[in-house]
């Protein structure tokens, strides 16, 4: 849940799997945008004027049985452009990390791969890292059980520009997958002013990184779904 356009009232946003066609499997994932509870009820749950037609990602990418398991295309719904309206960026399965727009236009998008078949990613958490008053994207990377070299820390600039790809340290094995399939929790976990980045890995456990010149005055979207109640818009954002 987020107020995507500025004026006041909350929208809710899903991204459902579309199926069509012969077979009749998963074709796509798609954004969609609905209006929340108005004060006369009329327009509630009705698809937001202008996105009557779904942005929809590329053909997701798929594996031969269970493992790894899909990603989760949950957004996070952030003003990363400096404007009112809020932005929506999301991972919809297809090997990329895109930013829309509060009126459905793509803004930018972002390949993860590395080139590997099969990679997905978590969900994404934003934060101004580095204190230049412009939001970072973070988030992980995971693939097949099958490989060991799958699991990145990925940060990207507002604008979709790669600033980070860290390789996850001393990966392991494990029959799930390899690398972090959970959204990244962005905190001051020690109380010292800076802020850390915590992964959870499927191969080797917990990863902390430190931030360097960071501070706590801009945690916009810091874990998945927001914030700890998994609401949305973190309150007073």
């Amino acid at each position: 849940m987020a107020d995507i356009d500025g004026d006041g009232q909350n929208e809710v946003i899903g991204i459902p799997n579309v199926e069509f066609g012969v077979p009749y499997v998963t074709q796509a994932y798609a954004i969609m945008v609905l209006d929340g509870a108005y004060d006369d009820g009329s327009r509630s749950a009705m698809r937001k004027s202008g996105w009557e037609t779904l942005p929809r990602g590329g053909t997701p990418i798929a594996v031969d049985g269970w493992y790894p398991p899909g990603g989760v295309p949950a957004a996070a719904i952030i003003d990363i452009q400096g404007e009112i309206e809020k932005e929506i960026v999301v991972s919809l399965n297809d090997g990329t990390m895109a930013a829309y727009s509060a009126d459905a236009q793509l803004i930018w998008r972002f390949n993860y791969t590395s080139a590997k078949a099969i990679m997905y990613t978590s969900e994404p958490v934003v934060a101004d890292l580095n204190q230049d008053g412009s939001p970072e994207i973070v988030f992980s990377t995971y693939g097949s059980p099958d490989v060991t070299d799958s699991g990145h820390l990925i940060i990207l600039a507002a604008d979709g520009t790669l600033l980070h790809d860290v390789a996850l340290p001393d990966p392991g094995e494990n029959g799930n997958g390899n690398g972090a399939p959970a959204a990244p929790t962005i905190a001051d976990l020690d109380g010292d002013g800076q802020l850390e980045i915590l992964v959870q890995t499927f191969d080797h456990g917990l990863d902390i990184f430190t931030v360097p010149g960071s501070a706590c005055d801009c945690l916009l979207w810091p874990t998945a779904r927001g914030g700890p109640l998994r609401m949305g818009q973190p309150s007073g954002t």
